[in-house]
């Protein structure tokens, strides 16, 4: 998978959501509170598309047990199963990943350069 600049940025944004069901901690700072907010978009955004399943696919990848750290290989074995269980293949699941952290960056203020 092509790295780029804001991946993990992203990919822990969309972890912090999913660990915090949604919702801003109390305590929490003004960027987390941006961070989940931005998150809620790109869901609506993607549900709202003709792609009826890319909402699905970003929870079966980054929303598989937030809780705990994610380890090596993990986002490649939860696209592989995504694939399966959508019945698509693992270029489209990266794309739709892809198309999630790129809407994340733009409703976030994150520049891509």
């Amino acid at each position: 998978m092509k790295k780029d600049h804001i991946r993990d940025y992203a990919t822990e944004a969309f972890r912090y959501y999913a660990r915090n069901k949604g919702k801003v901690p109390d305590g929490a700072s003004d960027a987390a509170a941006a961070d989940v907010i931005a998150v809620e978009k790109v869901m609506c955004e993607l549900q709202d598309r003709n792609e009826p399943y890319a909402a699905d696919v970003l929870k079966a990848v980054y929303f598989l047990h937030p809780q705990y750290p994610l380890r090596r290989r993990d986002i490649s074995m939860r696209v592989i199963n995504a694939a399966f269980s959508f019945q698509t293949n693992e270029r489209k699941v990266y794309y739709i990943l892809a198309e999630a952290r790129r809407l994340f960056a733009a409703f976030r203020g994150l520049r891509e350069n």
